[in-house]
């Protein structure tokens, strides 16, 4: 996209807390989830850039359940911003209409 749209577009990836029905708990203190999760309530755009200034040495987090892929820490850094979602509760309820 880069390539193509040079600086007319933005990346914008999503995070998450917990997906309590699906078995994603609390994460780790020491991961970009963790952080964001000890210090948000609800959900926020975060600026990535600030969030690994500010992180220092974090760590990857895992997720047992195969439909939640967690932030790489490798990654962050190049990413525009990020969503992030404290908790994610069953159904369709946890995100505004459009």
């Amino acid at each position: 996209m880069a390539a193509r749209l040079g600086g007319d577009y933005a990346f914008v990836p999503m995070a998450l807390g917990t997906i309590g029905h699906r078995g994603v708990r609390v994460p780790e203190p020491n991961t970009f989830e963790g952080i964001l999760y000890g210090v948000q309530r609800g959900r926020c755009l975060v600026d990535a850039r600030g969030l690994v200034a500010a992180a220092g040495e974090v760590v990857p987090r895992s997720s047992g359940w195969f439909g939640y892929s967690p932030l790489d820490p490798a990654q962050v850094a190049g990413l525009d911003a990020l969503v992030f979602v404290r908790d994610a509760p069953e159904g369709p309820v946890w995100w505004p209409p459009a």
